[in-house]
């Protein structure tokens, strides 16, 4: 059949190709996911992971094979974090751990063996990892690990061990007019702030957004996080062209006619 109908093999590869898939489901912080690949991707898939599953086997750890595979699987995805996952917005794609101050400083002084690591064993000390509660196990994960960027609430005091942390984002969020372009503090306190492009019913993420200064520079808008706003590259450009407006909210302000409100601003949509 190869011989006479090649191309009948082909058409079944395309069907195959085009069957690809990966859904998840969400379960609190955790996922459940299955998935399909074709017999190229699959084989690519399976080395992969057997190769680093062996890697990762310790004699007497107690880790069983789907475990294990499992950690190969984050292995993988936790190296391409660190070392070139897709940018936007000048930041790489990664992982948010939020921690409150007091809460920092109580995990980095506690013996991490006195005491449970699951959220649920944990005081409600306010530390999440995208928008889900973690506990202090993960919390001192986050501060160690690169595939994750910690950002505690509150600035520590100085010369304090929380200070003296990689961890600690001690960085100024308004830089004025000494710099056009947001930094790499601003754009992760952005992200964390505007949850991604805050155009009422944009679905962009954050890690594909631009700052927008909402007071131009060319008019002597600063460069601060208070001037800044997270837009798609679709709505920036609508923006800049005049189609959405933005006003700062102020408190007791009322709602201009026919804007929408957002945590901090007032915007209006095309007329």
């Amino acid at each position: 059949m190869d011989q006479l109908t090649p191309h009948d093999q082909e058409v079944g590869e395309q069907g195959d190709y085009a069957a690809r898939y990966l859904s998840w489901t969400g379960i609190g912080g955790a996922i459940s996911f299955q998935g399909y690949l074709p017999a190229p991707e699959a084989a690519l898939f399976k080395a992969a992971i057997k190769a680093l599953a062996e890697d990762l086997r310790v004699a007497g750890d107690g880790v069983g094979p789907a475990q294990r595979r499992a950690d190969a699987l984050i292995a993988l995805v936790a190296k391409a974090a660190v070392h070139g996952l897709p940018t936007g917005g000048g930041l790489p794609v990664a992982v948010t751990l939020t921690v409150p101050v007091s809460e920092a400083g109580r995990i980095a002084g506690s013996d991490p063996t006195g005491y449970g690591t699951r959220y649920e064993d944990t005081p409600a000390g306010g530390s999440h990892i995208d928008g889900h509660p973690a506990g202090d196990a993960a919390v001192r994960f986050g501060m160690c690990c690169g595939a994750v960027t910690p950002v505690l609430h509150d600035p520590p005091e100085p010369g304090s061990f929380l200070a003296r942390i990689g961890a600690a984002p001690i960085v100024a969020l308004a830089v004025g007019r000494a710099r056009r372009l947001a930094t790499r503090a601003q754009r992760t306190a952005l992200a964390l702030r505007d949850r991604g492009c805050v155009i009422p019913g944009c679905q962009v993420g954050a890690a594909y957004t631009e700052p927008h200064h909402v007071t131009p520079w060319s008019l002597d808008g600063p460069t601060d996080a208070q001037n800044l706003v997270s837009l798609c590259f679709v709505h920036h450009r609508q923006t800049e062209l005049g189609r959405w407006k933005f006003h700062t909210r102020q408190p007791g302000d009322t709602k201009p006619d026919g804007a929408y409100q957002h945590a901090h601003w007032w915007i209006t949509p095309p007329a």
